[in-house]
């Protein structure tokens, strides 16, 4: 089966949100988005994304502790996650790596 070509986009910003998904939809792939990192959480864990842009610091849960989460959830229930790349001012590249990201 083929990586879906679905990619999630987890910023609270909805000016790059938007952006984003424009940007996105015109290179042919389906974006949902989510506004803070507990919405990401459940999106990630409930469908198959080809990767996930994540925002670092969003309201609820930040960005680090969404991909901790997905990443544990999805490894629990035997699944693969996808590729996790960090869209970020302010956080560090040790950071997000600590995190389990797999991009900056």
């Amino acid at each position: 089966m083929d990586t879906p070509r679905r990619i999630l986009v987890a910023d609270d910003s909805l000016p790059t949100c938007v952006m984003l998904k424009h940007e996105l939809t015109n290179l042919d792939f389906e974006v949902d988005t989510a506004h803070n990192g507990a919405e990401a959480v459940t999106m990630a864990l409930a469908n198959e994304y080809q990767f996930i842009l994540m925002d670092v610091y969003m309201p609820v849960m930040t960005g680090l502790e969404a991909t901790k989460q997905i990443l544990e959830r999805l490894s629990a229930a035997g699944k693969t996650a996808p590729p996790i790349i960090a869209i970020t001012a302010g956080a560090s590249k040790e950071q997000c790596e600590a995190a389990g990201m797999t991009g900056y």
